[in-house]
C-alpha cells in the first residue's frame, strides 16, 4: 500500500497474437510459502530476498515476432513512419507466453546451480541445503548456510541475471507479495495492513466502528427477492480483495469471505451488508495492527483439523433448490501448531447425515 517508485516500460500487445496457446507458467503457492517460512522460525534458518530487474526481457525467444513501434517514436526526419517495425530478439512484457519464457529461463539457470523444482511446487526449487521460493520475478531463499546463499546470487549474476536485493542491503525476508513479514527472535507476523487499508478506501468506510467477528450466525443466502447491489463500489473488486487477505494472512475470515464470493455473479443488498459486516472486523483488525503470528515450538508435528456443517443453508434456501442441503467443509493444516493452509467451502455432493458431510470434509 505504499509507493515505491515510478517507472514505465515498452509492452507489446499481447492481445493481437495468435496462435499462442503454451502461456502457464507456475508460480509457489503460499502454502509452501507458509511452510518454509515455519521451518526457518522453527531451525534459525537465514532468510534473503531478491527481485529479478526487467524479468521478462532476459527470456530469450525463439521464433520471429515483430512489433510496431512505441508512441511517439519517430524517425531521424520527425515525422512518423508507419512502415518501420521492430523484431525483438528477446521476450518482452505483453507477449501471451512472457511469463513463461521466463519461468523456463529461470528454471534453466537454477538447473545450472544445482537445483531442482520440487514434484509438489514446481515454484520451489531444492538444492545444495536450501529452499528457493520463486513467484514470478520475486525470489526469497532459505537455508542454514547464508553463505551459500550468497554463492548462488554471486553464480546467478555471473550466469547473465540482473538482480537486485531488497530492503537497501538488508536482504532478510521483509515484504512479499504485498505482505509485510515482521521478524523476532521467536516470532514471525504477517500482515497486510496497506490492502486492508486500500479495501477500506473502496468501500468508502475507512471511519468505520469495529466489530469483533467477520459475519453473523446466520448463513448467507442467495436473497434474490430483495433489492440488487446498489453501491458506488464494484462487489467483485471488493470480494477479490477479501479473497486475497482471507488466502493469505487473515484465515479467521474464509468463511465469511466465502459466502460472499458465492454470489459475486448476482449481489444483492444482503450481500452487501454481508460485506461491509467483513469490513467493520477488519477495520479492528487495522486498529490493533493484527496479523498471522507463527512461533517458536519443538513439536514439528503436521495436524489436520477438519470440520462440517450439515445442511447449512435448510430454511435459508429454497427447499426445491438442491443447494439448500449441501453442507460445507472447513479445514485448517497446521505445521508445529502454525497455520499453512486452510480452506471453507461447499461440498459437492448432497450428505444424508451429519456423519458422512464428516467424512465427505475429511476426504476432501
Amino acid at each position: 500500500g505504499i509507493m515505491k517508485k515510478l517507472k514505465a516500460c515498452f509492452c507489446v500487445r499481447g492481445d493481437l497474437q495468435e496462435d499462442v496457446f503454451n502461456t502457464y507458467a507456475p508460480v509457489a503457492t503460499w502454502t509452501s510459502i507458509r511452510m518454509l517460512t515455519i521451518l526457518a522460525l522453527q531451525r534459525k534458518w537465514k532468510t534473503k530476498q531478491i527481485d529479478f530487474t526487467n524479468a521478462f526481457v532476459h527470456a530469450p525467444i525463439d521464433r520471429d515476432v515483430y512489433v510496431s513501434l512505441p508512441a511517439l517514436f519517430n524517425d531521424t526526419s520527425g515525422i512518423e513512419n508507419q512502415d518501420l517495425c521492430l523484431k525483438l530478439n528477446k521476450s518482452l512484457y505483453g507477449l501471451k507466453d512472457a511469463p513463461k519464457l521466463w519461468a523456463d529461463y529461470l528454471a534453466k539457470g537454477l538447473d545450472r546451480c544445482g537445483f531442482v523444482a520440487s514434484p509438489e511446487d514446481a515454484g520451489v526449487f531444492l538444492g545444495r541445503g536450501m529452499a528457493i521460493v520463486t513467484y514470478v520475478d520475486d525470489v526469497l531463499f532459505f537455508g542454514p548456510d547464508e553463505d551459500e546463499m550468497e554463492k548462488v546470487i554471486t553464480e546467478l549474476q555471473c550466469d547473465g541475471f540482473q538482480l537486485k536485493r531488497e530492503k537497501n542491503g538488508d536482504d532478510t525476508v521483509y515484504d512479499f507479495l504485498g505482505i509485510h513479514i515482521e521478524v523476532t527472535d521467536d516470532t514471525i507476523q504477517m500482515t497486510q495492513f496497506g490492502l486492508i487499508q486500500k479495501f477500506l478506501n473502496l468501500v468508502d468506510m475507512e471511519l468505520c466502528n469495529a466489530k469483533e467477528t467477520p459475519c453473523s450466525t446466520t448463513p448467507l443466502s442467495s436473497d434474490a427477492n430483495s433489492p440488487i447491489h446498489d453501491e458506488k463500489w464494484e462487489y467483485a473488486s471488493a470480494v477479490g480483495m477479501l479473497m486475497y487477505l482471507a488466502g493469505n494472512a487473515y484465515p479467521e475470515i474464509q468463511f465469511a469471505v466465502h459466502q460472499c464470493a458465492r454470489f459475486t455473479h448476482s449481489p444483492h443488498e444482503s450481500h452487501t451488508n454481508a460485506v461491509k459486516r467483513i469490513t467493520h472486523y477488519l477495520k479492528g483488525v487495522l486498529d490493533q495492527r493484527q496479523g498471522l503470528i507463527f512461533k517458536v515450538t519443538n513439536d514439528l508435528s503436521l495436524d489436520c483439523y477438519v470440520d462440517a456443517s450439515f445442511a447449512g443453508l435448510w430454511n435459508y434456501e429454497d427447499d426445491q433448490d438442491p443447494v439448500c442441503v449441501k453442507s460445507r467443509t472447513g479445514y485448517i493444516m497446521t505445521l508445529g501448531g502454525c497455520p499453512v493452509h486452510w480452506a471453507s467451502k461447499l461440498q459437492t455432493r448432497v450428505a444424508l447425515s451429519t456423519c458422512e458431510s464428516e467424512y465427505v470434509a475429511l476426504a476432501q
